[in-house]
């Protein structure tokens, strides 16, 4: 991601190529990634956004049993041992980086007050760990629950604070790099000119609906 996705779209769209001029968001796992990417290299970005993040403080007992249908099973090895995970997860990187580096991120994360997996537990924590190393943030429980639905209806919001994290009072026009990541496997690069006449839910609506990745300009 780091060290060939951006740097070939920051190459082919004219893109300032600086932390100041990054923002992430992803949505559901994506979302974690997008949070465990920020919080591990803080500086190479100024702004992040997840929607429903898959966040969760400790890995289920089951996920390395691999007991038929459990997350193990289907899952496998992806999140690595469990001490692998407590040093490695959002969590980790966000009690352990220097306050100072997270201070001058924008955050931003939203989740259902009913998520199917239960991830609203795992971005109270977060929520409450940021707060309590006064980290400044913006954090929403709507209600609903792990969906598409849930994502269109806020994806506005999140457009809305990207652009004022690393778009507001840039040129009179911006570009937006949307990656959109498919399973299994695959990414799709669309090119998209917004103007400021534009609301950002009308631009999320109309372009980027299943948006992974935006890195703005």
């Amino acid at each position: 991601m780091l060290k060939e996705f951006m740097p070939q779209m920051e190459k082919k769209y004219r893109a300032q190529g600086t932390p100041s001029s990054r923002g992430i968001t992803g949505i559901s796992m994506g979302g974690y990634g997008a949070l465990r990417l920020t919080f591990k290299f803080p500086n190479q970005f100024a702004a992040v956004s997840a929607q429903m993040p898959a966040l969760m403080p400790g890995l289920p007992k089951d996920m390395s049993s691999g007991a038929p249908g459990s997350p193990g099973a289907l899952l496998g090895e992806v999140f690595g041992s469990p001490a692998y995970f407590d040093r490695n997860n959002v969590f980790s990187f966000a009690r352990t980086d220097s306050a100072a580096s997270l201070k001058r991120l924008k955050i931003y994360f939203d989740v259902g007050n009913n998520d199917d997996f239960g991830f609203e537990q795992g971005a109270q924590v977060l929520d409450k760990l940021l707060t309590s190393r006064g980290i400044p943030h913006e954090f929403h429980i709507y209600p609903g629950g792990h969906s598409a639905q849930f994502v269109m209806a806020h994806f506005g919001e999140v457009i809305q604070f990207q652009w004022n994290a690393i778009g507001q009072g840039s040129k009179a026009e911006a570009r937006l790099t949307v990656g959109l990541m498919r399973d299994p496997g695959g990414i799709l690069v669309r090119r998209v000119r917004v103007e400021r006449r534009f609301s950002a839910a009308f631009v999320a609506k109309k372009y980027l609906a299943g948006v992974a990745t935006v890195v703005m300009q």
